[in-house]
């Protein structure tokens, strides 16, 4: 198999809505080369804003395949649950990528780094005061 040269697959954005609800869902728009090929849209949860593919760094979450398109396209991902507060992992990084072979004309724009909550709020009911 030959490599296809030239190609750049770009994150164009990357936005969380629901990030502290039971069900967050993600939402992403790239653009891929002109030819087709797989894509796939790859989630973690970092410890910092950039990827490294160390599990110990960035936990892998989901992988999701997305079409292929000529032009600007979008995406999104429903969580089956919510995000557990990390401190010690406080983004969610969304990674473009394909699983063919090419060679990425530059892979600095593949990956968008999302901050998450860190708190989680907390409603009492039923509460009163003991003195």
């Amino acid at each position: 198999m030959t490599a296809i040269v030239g190609a750049d697959l770009t994150l164009l954005s990357a936005s969380i809505s629901g990030a502290g609800g039971n069900a967050p869902t993600a939402f992403f728009s790239y653009q891929s080369p002109q030819f087709p090929f797989h894509v796939v849209a790859n989630f973690y949860r970092s410890a910092d804003t950039t990827l490294d593919f160390d599990p110990t760094v960035d936990v892998p979450l989901a992988t999701v395949a997305v079409p292929s398109s000529d032009g600007p396209a979008s995406g999104m991902f429903t969580f089956p649950g919510p995000f557990a507060v990390d401190p010690s992992r406080p983004n969610l990084l969304v990674a473009i990528g394909s699983s063919d072979l090419y060679l990425e004309l530059n892979p600095n724009d593949n990956v968008i780094s999302i901050p998450l909550p860190l708190t989680v709020d907390v409603a009492v009911a039923n509460a009163r005061w003991v003195r």
